[in-house]
């Protein structure tokens, strides 16, 4: 199940009875099949060993994501095993940035080669705050954007005819638009807001790597880090004054 989190990979022990909750088990289905039945419960990622059938139902894999691939137990492990660190790795830098007051584009520099897609940070005024510059992209709506700094009059025409500025002034959570209306892509947003003020808001376009539950993970790590910076300029922006309401609205009408 996708609620589930993990410590780390480990390769499935000999004794089922050391297995730990906390941890995916990497293994052939055969051997997975063979613990579940002694020790229920846990999850596996596990290599076709063996050729389906009537034992195969829905019971006796539950927890296991099954690779159909020729390949070593311990190569599958160790390319688990990497993603684990890369995550860790960036997730740790991530903090380590949010510690050294690092800006905005210093948290896209390191999400670039995590996430893949091509990410833009823009302020309620759609000035462009930060974007993934080591992505390429032939997304008009990211092109003209960092062409020219801010979203011209045609691309807030189009978000007007869409209806795109009530999504983001309402939204609650990610948005995931995929009527490919603005972009060919698939978008997915996060927008801060404060005092019922729309204030940043940041876009993943999905134009290397398609929408996945895991992406959808790795963009809400991203974003939980973003929020702290979003608080900060919102807290910043106040102190001088600067309220965007008045521009939101003349914009939504």
């Amino acid at each position: 199940p996708c609620s589930n989190t993990f410590s780390s990979p480990a390769l499935l022990p000999r004794d089922y009875k050391v297995m730990r909750y906390d941890l995916i088990h990497i293994c052939r289905l055969s051997d997975a099949m063979r613990a579940a039945t002694i020790c229920p419960g846990m999850n596996y990622i596990c290599i076709r060993d063996r050729i389906r059938d009537d034992s195969e139902t829905e019971d006796t894999v539950r927890g296991m994501v099954i690779i159909n691939e020729n390949m070593d137990v311990e190569l599958l492990f160790y390319k688990i095993q990497d993603i684990f660190v890369r995550v860790n790795h960036w997730y740790q830098k991530m903090q380590d940035a949010l510690i050294c007051e690092g800006s905005l584009q210093d948290i896209l520099n390191l999400s670039g080669d995590i996430i893949g897609n091509t990410i833009n940070i823009s302020d309620s005024a759609f000035t462009l705050l930060a974007c993934t510059h080591s992505i390429e992209t032939d997304d008009t709506v990211s092109l003209h954007l960092r062409q020219f700094g801010y979203h011209p009059e045609s691309t807030l025409r189009m978000f007007r005819e869409q209806r795109r500025l009530e999504a983001y002034n309402k939204a609650q959570s990610l948005i995931v638009n995929d009527s490919r209306l603005i972009s060919p892509y698939i978008l997915v947003s996060k927008v801060f807001r404060f005092r019922n003020t729309y204030f940043t808001h940041v876009v993943m376009v999905c134009d290397h790597h398609p929408l996945s539950e895991g992406l959808l993970e790795l963009f809400q790590l991203l974003t939980d880090i973003l929020a702290v910076y979003a608080e900060r300029n919102w807290k910043d922006k106040n102190a001088f004054s600067h309220n965007y309401d008045s521009f939101f609205l003349d914009l939504l009408v």
